[in-house]
C-alpha cells in the first residue's frame, strides 16, 4: 500500500530536522556527509551519514529545508521548530493544532498528537529518480460494510468502553488505521459483552469458595482443587476455555515507542486480563 505523504513530528526541542531511516523518500538531493555524532534523549548516541532537502514549502530557503538521516531514529521524523524560525518562519503551537506561516502564507499545518504531545505534520513524498522506492502491494478487501469494518478494528483494541474508544480516535491516536479517519465511522461500533463483563466493578462471588461445584465443568471460572491457595497460574490470549500461548501478529505500522506486538495475559486467581505491548518476540522483551 503506497501513500504520498509520510508523518512527520513537530518538535520545538529539536537542534535540526532529523529524518529516520525509513522516510528518506521525503527527501530530495540527497548527499552523503562526513560521519557526524548526535546524543539522543536516553543518553545514547547515532550517526548522520546523509543529509536532503525536505519536500517542504518552495518559499524556504535551502538551509530550513535541510534534513539530517538520523540512523537510529526509530519513532518518526522530527521537524525542528527553531530550524523553521531561522528560515524567516513563524511557529504557533496551540493546545490543538501547530501553523507555519511565512509572509502572512500558511504553509504547513498539523492536528496535537496527545499521546506523545506532538503535532502530526504530513509532508509530501519528494521525486527520486534515481533512488529505488520500497511499494509494497496489497489486496484489500472492499465488500465490508463500514459497520463491519468499525467492529473489527474496534475488536482488535479488545473492545475498551465507547466513551474511551471514541475519545482516543478523536484525539488523533489511530490516524494509521484504515477507516479511522471517517467521522462517521464512530457511529457504528457496537456495545458487546465482552466488554461489560471485562469492566465490572464488583468482586464476583466464591472465587476462593471452600464449597465444592457440583458442575466444575460447565463453570466458566472453575475452582482451584486446592481451596484458598493460589495456583499462581497464568494463560495468554484466553477463548472460550482454551489457553493459547502466542503473542498478537505484528502490526503494520511501529508505535512511538518502537513496539510491533502486544502480549495478553489472563491471570486466573484476579480474574483480570493485562495487556503490554512490546518491540519484538525475543525472549527478553516476553
Amino acid at each position: 500500500m503506497h501513500t504520498n505523504t509520510i508523518t512527520a513530528k513537530l518538535d520545538s526541542g529539536a537542534s535540526q530536522h532529523y529524518v529516520r531511516p525509513t522516510d528518506i523518500q521525503c527527501l530530495r538531493n540527497i548527499v552523503t556527509v562526513p560521519k557526524s555524532i548526535v546524543g539522543l534523549p536516553n543518553k545514547t548516541f547515532s550517526k548522520i551519514t546523509q543529509q536532503g532537502l525536505m519536500n517542504l514549502d518552495p518559499t524556504l530557503t535551502p538551509t530550513a529545508q535541510t534534513g539530517h538521516v538520523l540512523n537510529d531514529l526509530k519513532s518518526s521524523t522530527l521537524l525542528s521548530a527553531g530550524q523553521l524560525c531561522d528560515g524567516d518562519c513563524i511557529v504557533v503551537l496551540s493546545k490543538e493544532m501547530a501553523t507555519v506561516q511565512k509572509n502572512n502564507n500558511t504553509i504547513l499545518q498539523g492536528p496535537r498528537n496527545y499521546k506523545d504531545n506532538l503535532w502530526n505534520i504530513q509532508i509530501p513524498i519528494a521525486s527520486l529518480p534515481n533512488t529505488t522506492t520500497q511499494v509494497v502491494n496489497a489486496i484489500i478487501r472492499k465488500d465490508q460494510s463500514k459497520r463491519e469494518l468499525a467492529n473489527y478494528l474496534y475488536e482488535c483494541c479488545l473492545t475498551p468502553p465507547l466513551s474511551t474508544f471514541r475519545h482516543a480516535i478523536t484525539k488523533n491516536n489511530f490516524i494509521t488505521w484504515p477507516g479511522m479517519d471517517d467521522p462517521y465511522i464512530r457511529k457504528y461500533f457496537n456495545e458487546t459483552i465482552n466488554t461489560a463483563k471485562g469492566h465490572l466493578d464488583q468482586e464476583m462471588k466464591n472465587l476462593q469458595s471452600t464449597k465444592l461445584t457440583p458442575d466444575t465443568e460447565k463453570d466458566f471460572f472453575p475452582h482451584a482443587d486446592w481451596p484458598n491457595i493460589k495456583q499462581h497460574t497464568t494463560y495468554t490470549v484466553v477463548h472460550k476455555q482454551t489457553a493459547f500461548f502466542d503473542l498478537t501478529g505484528k502490526f503494520p505500522h511501529q508505535s512511538a515507542q518502537g513496539n510491533n506486538y502486544l502480549m495478553v495475559t489472563y491471570d486466573y486467581n484476579s480474574n483480570a486480563i493485562l495487556v503490554k505491548p512490546i518491540p519484538n518476540r525475543e525472549a527478553a522483551s516476553i
